[in-house]
């Protein structure tokens, strides 16, 4: 055990040491006393101070050895205060020492210090040289992670074109004919994410002409100036450089463009607008359909002197398919309606010609036919009065058959004649008239009509309207004369919103309408053509034992 626990921290302190003194090689060992002067040195101790061995003892270590005289008094005031071992390094040009300095009481009281140096020079020329390693790793890690940093933010940059290219691709798709608002909007997402100004310019059908349907710049004054100058206005296209280039095709690509030069390209009406120093960068896309330029995709930069790059221009592209489709698909649309109400006009032309031909027909067949016919009876009748009594009894027969025949063509002549024109829809309109049609229906096929009004409102509608669905009422209970099978059909008429519906429905052998080619029944076609005619819509449900429904929609304006 040790005597006092300082003696004893002393030498656990030296013990550690001594471990590691073992493992590194020793430079040194010398013993001082209190003030410090050498009272025994090894042969080390003199190759390093580079002093004879026989010279040490009683030399003052501080003065002969001017290197590490600091941190020598240092660390002998430091241990002798606190009777505590210290270390210290001390370095000279490429060599080091690491000093253990170990205090000692003797039994007089007196004060030794035991120095023992350790050569450290390859340690730490080692850790030099992981310093080096460490310092060059971290340059390079904070290298590649602004590499990588750049690389999120490119990846990120993507990420948000894509998304705002799928964004505005899935609207255009969805917008049909209503787009140019889309293009404002895409103007202005384009010129916030590459550059100063975007203009989208849509051609005329006939290439004659265009208008700049989407406009932005990041100047708010730049951009008044330019929505004044162009917005709602038709422009003639003139041949320049970057109209020729879209109309070839190609992109039309340019940098540095002088003031100069611009006045030479764009309209008068916004050269006062250029800016002076002119634009850096400038790229113009066509906007292309099934191989024919519909418009311009047009970017400018006049404060970024960076080019376009390829992602740039990538992205362009992408945002200009689905605008050309937009543009291609709106006017298709519009030519389809525009085609619609040419053949809605035709229809209604049609029409108006067949009800005045059936017009015409019921007169003459009033006016010649049936007087015609009324005269013949007349004259029948006098000769079946005037006959001898003498005459044969089978001529006056005959006359009493003819009698008969003549009276029920002229009943047959005015059914007819009601068919082509029937007079209770002009006197009193469709639903009178579907009651009066119903009985001469029965009567002619035994199958019951019956119709219910109730959801009709009870006023008159055009009178196209009338003559159109009692037309369609016509066929219709035609069909189910033929096909259906049935004893009992039934009309509904009702009346919503502005528009008249009218149903015609029965409970017959029904058809599949998969395998029932419509273009062999002209019933069908007529009536379909007929309710289209009218700007509505025509509904057939139908399938083997279910029966058939037929249902036209038209839309109506009360009549006053």
């Amino acid at each position: 055990m040790f005597k006092s626990a300082q003696t004893g921290n002393l030498f656990i302190n030296l013990h550690q040491d001594l471990e590691t003194l073992a493992k590194h090689p020793l430079a040194f060992a010398i013993v001082l006393d209190e003030q410090g002067s050498i009272l025994s040195a090894d042969e080390r101790a003199a190759a390093w101070l580079k002093r004879p061995a026989t010279s040490l003892p009683g030399s003052k270590l501080s003065d002969i050895w001017e290197v590490g005289k600091p941190l020598l008094e240092k660390g002998m005031a430091r241990s002798s205060r606190l009777r505590q071992p210290e270390r210290f390094e001390v370095r000279e040009g490429e060599q080091a020492v690491l000093v253990h300095l170990y205090p000692h009481v003797e039994k007089s009281g007196n004060l030794t210090f035991f120095l023992f140096g350790q050569e450290i020079s390859e340690r730490l020329k080692s850790e030099e040289q992981i310093r080096e390693l460490a310092e060059r790793l971290e340059g390079k890690v904070t290298e590649r992670t602004a590499e990588l940093e750049k690389i999120n933010l490119r990846l990120e940059e993507e990420k948000h074109r894509a998304e705002t290219l799928a964004h505005f691709s899935q609207l255009l798709m969805s917008s049909m004919q209503d787009y140019q608002p889309l293009l404002q909007e895409i103007a202005e997402w384009v010129s916030r994410i590459l550059g100063d100004m975007c203009f989208i310019i849509i051609f005329s059908p006939d290439n004659a002409s265009y208008k700049v349907e989407g406009i932005y710049h990041q100047d708010p004054d730049r951009l008044a100036g330019f929505e004044q100058a162009l917005r709602g206005k038709t422009f003639p296209i003139t041949p320049t450089v970057i109209m020729q280039a879209i109309q070839d095709g190609n992109v039309f690509s340019a940098r540095n463009i002088s003031q100069q030069d611009l006045l030479q390209i764009v309209i008068p009406e916004i050269q006062a607008l250029m800016p002076v120093r002119g634009y850096y960068s400038v790229k113009a896309l066509p906007l292309i359909a099934n191989e024919q330029p519909l418009g311009i995709f047009c970017v400018a930069r006049e404060q970024n002197p960076n080019e376009y790059t390829s992602q740039d221009i990538k992205f362009l592209k992408g945002l200009s398919s689905p605008i050309a489709l937009a543009v291609q698909n709106a006017r298709l649309l519009e030519e389809r309606r525009l085609n619609q109400e040419r053949l809605r006009g035709l229809s209604q032309q049609l029409v108006q010609i067949q009800e005045k031909q059936f017009r015409e027909l019921a007169r003459q067949l009033h006016d010649d036919v049936g007087q015609d016919l009324t005269a013949i009876n007349i004259n029948i009748t006098l000769v079946r009065k005037n006959l001898p009594d003498e005459c044969p009894a089978g001529l006056a027969r005959r006359l009493d058959d003819t009698i008969k025949l003549v009276e029920s063509t002229i009943e047959n002549l005015r059914n007819s004649m009601a068919e082509f024109r029937p007079p209770m829809l002009d006197m009193y309109g469709l639903s009178s008239a579907l009651y009066w049609y119903a009985e001469q229906f029965y009567k002619r096929t035994g199958i019951s009509v019956r119709v219910d009004d109730r959801g009709l409102r009870k006023t008159r509608m055009p009178a196209e309207v009338e003559i159109g669905l009692f037309r369609i009422a016509q066929e219709a209970l035609s069909n189910v004369a033929k096909h259906a099978h049935v004893q009992t059909v039934d009309i509904r008429l009702s009346e919503e919103t502005g528009c008249v519906s009218m149903t015609v429905e029965d409970k017959g052998d029904g058809f599949s309408l998969q395998n029932h080619d419509v273009g062999k029944h002209w019933g069908l076609i007529i009536m379909r053509e007929r309710a289209e005619a009218l700007g509505g819509r025509f509904q057939i449900d139908s399938s083997p034992g279910a029966g058939t429904r037929v249902i036209a929609s038209v839309p109506v304006l009360e009549q006053k």
